[in-house]
């Protein structure tokens, strides 16, 4: 599942290719992550190797970095839903 800010121009985007996020920075788990692994696996698929700005361990720090507009990052499908639901 893709996570991006409220305002982010895919923010409301039904569906993204990992070709559309050629040029975002990435906010990631930390290396040893698998859903890390294959968000790195994919871009190169795609004929890139992600801009990684941040990385952390913990899902909340990624998603606060997320939220302020630090970068985009993929969470596990069934990952939080967005704050302003909460």
């Amino acid at each position: 599942m893709l996570v991006v800010a409220p305002d982010h121009a895919l923010a409301h985007h039904q569906n993204v290719t990992m070709e559309e996020l050629r040029d975002e920075p990435f906010v990631l788990f930390k290396p040893g992550s698998g859903l890390r692994h294959t968000v790195i696996q994919r871009s190169r698929t795609a004929g890139y190797t992600p801009r990684i700005l941040f990385e952390s361990g913990e899902l909340g720090t990624i998603c606060s970095l997320v939220v302020e507009g630090s970068g985009v990052s993929v969470l596990p499908g069934s990952g939080p839903k967005p704050l302003e639901e909460r």
